[in-house]
């Protein structure tokens, strides 16, 4: 009864160090993560609108999770972000609050917003987006700034000058009676 023993003994620390690796082993859902979980991204467009100048501001929320980490027993919303806050200052004061669309962002997915302010503000445009990733246990701020220069400025249109038509002194007739004369 001896002889299995020692394999015996090899066979369990074999059994049990494979279950030991098979219990950390990395799951494929959770291998190579972004270094960085989301990029903003920002335009303003100076636009003109019924001869008036618009700066057209347009954000971009980028989950950088990639969707193929993504193994298909975990929930759906694996790697989704989700906004919590999204505020827009200008110079330093506070504008309001904006939404981002599709809020939560899904794992490789887009989310934007954006809106419209007149040609002439200028400064910096700044967002702060609080945002958090609960299924890898992230959260952070992004921010960014847009300058809007003096440049955002509808086109003069030219306008044609009016020269003012003189008229001369009004002419006056009078009525004279005329009788028709017959010859002949």
């Amino acid at each position: 009864m001896n002889t299995y023993g020692r394999v015996a003994r090899v066979g369990v620390a074999v059994a049990a160090g494979g279950l030991v690796l098979g219990l950390t082993a990395i799951p494929a859902g959770s291998q190579a993560l972004p270094e960085q979980t989301v990029t903003l991204t920002g335009t303003a467009v100076c636009q003109i609108v019924d001869g008036g100048a618009l700066w057209n501001i347009h954000y971009n929320l980028h989950n950088n999770i990639a969707p193929e980490v993504i193994v298909g027993s975990v929930p759906a919303a694996f790697g989704d972000v989700t906004v919590t806050s999204a505020v827009v200052s200008l110079d330093g004061t506070e504008i309001g609050p904006t939404t981002f669309d599709p809020n939560p962002v899904p794992a490789g997915g887009d989310a934007t917003t954006g809106g419209g302010l007149p040609g002439e503000a200028t400064g910096t445009f700044t967002i702060v987006v609080d945002w958090t990733a609960a299924s890898i246990q992230d959260s952070g701020t992004a921010t960014l700034d847009l300058t809007l220069d003096a440049t955002c400025v509808a086109p003069v249109v030219p306008t044609t000058p009016t020269t003012p038509t003189t008229q001369g002194p009004a002419v006056q007739a009078e009525a004279v009676a005329v009788s028709p004369s017959f010859t002949g």
